[in-house]
């Protein structure tokens, strides 16, 4: 449900959210690593974090339901600055 993924979500860094946010957009991890300007291991590492952290089966699980609950458009990109 919305509650439980942003609930979920609160617990993420500011970073962490950042790369979530990105990766909902699209953006490969080789891609994202550019952009930041950090390490593709690091992107690994994070999205490891954020997996354990709102305690979904993987990335792609949580992608999808943020997206299909459109919580970043939502709260209008916002979440994690």
């Amino acid at each position: 449900s919305l509650l439980y993924i942003v609930n979920k979500l609160m617990c993420l860094s500011k970073r962490e959210m950042e790369i979530l946010r990105e990766l909902c957009h699209g953006l490969s991890y080789s891609d994202l690593s550019k952009k930041l300007f950090i390490e593709e291991v690091t992107i690994r590492v994070t999205v490891n974090n954020i997996i354990k952290k709102t305690e979904f089966k993987n990335i792609q699980m949580l992608i999808e339901h943020v997206n299909k609950l459109g919580i970043f458009s939502l709260f209008n990109n916002k979440l994690g600055d």
